[in-house]
């Protein structure tokens, strides 16, 4: 049974956990993925989330903690609400066996958050290369490496956004761009028999974005690619696309 341990941070948000985190985020708390997006709908932080007793468990990338706390700073002051950054370890685990009591069901087995290492002793600890294999012949993209802070329809995870719950910062530009209009740029993977030059995503010789992340894929005797491109129905230079 395959694991990644995964470069995130597990932040423990308590006590009326629920009120604030509804008015901040784009999902219910039952989902596994959340986000936290400015007011102008532009994602801050891409978060796998755990309802676990009385808390609310985040794991965000590492990277973005700093920003995270900073966008979280002013409303904790009108809360009751509590954070605290935890020692848990955040681990990708490709089956279905149960290593932990709290676990994030994924579309490939689930995110578990662990105390320590041992946990995962009998299991096989994959590459950096073979999880990116892994997790792109998957649809899972990351928060760092394929997207930063786009506008979050961008992103194209509609499983991260609930269109019935109440009220969130940046709801209103989400609203209107999903009834109304439609994203720039979205979110693709692509395949191709030969990566373009330079990376670069084009589209009847015109350059409409770049790829983010790539492999060859056995699966598909081809290269698979992520890349963010325009929002257009055009044909894919040597490439197509792939849902």
């Amino acid at each position: 049974m395959p694991y990644k341990i995964l470069n995130k941070s597990v932040f423990k948000i308590t006590q009326d956990a629920e009120k604030f985190l509804s008015a901040l985020t784009t999902n219910e708390l039952n989902k596994p993925l959340n986000a936290f997006l400015d007011k102008f709908g532009k994602l801050v932080v891409l978060a796998d989330q755990l309802q676990h007793q009385e808390a609310v468990y985040l794991a965000i990338p590492v990277q973005y903690e700093s920003l995270f706390l900073q966008h979280l700073e002013p409303y904790l002051r009108l809360s009751r609400a509590g954070i605290e950054k935890t020692k848990l370890l955040a681990a990708h685990i490709l089956a279905q066996e149960k290593l932990s009591n709290m676990m994030i069901p994924q579309n490939l087995g689930y995110i578990a958050f662990l105390e320590n290492l041992e946990q995962l002793s009998p299991l096989k600890e994959l590459s950096d290369e073979e999880y990116t294999k892994i997790r792109i012949e998957n649809s899972i993209p990351m928060q760092g490496i394929d997207f930063q802070h786009e506008m979050f329809l961008e992103v194209n995870l509609p499983e991260a956004i609930s269109y019935t719950k109440g009220c969130y910062l940046g709801q209103e530009i989400i609203a209107r761009v999903h009834h109304k209009s439609k994203p720039v740029r979205l979110l693709q993977r692509i395949l191709y028999e030969k990566l373009p030059e330079n990376n670069l995503v084009k589209s009847q010789g015109e350059e409409i974005g770049k790829i983010t992340s790539s492999c060859f894929s056995e699966k598909y005797k081809c290269w698979l690619c992520l890349a963010m491109i325009k929002n257009q129905n055009g044909e894919i230079d040597g490439g197509k696309l792939r849902l």
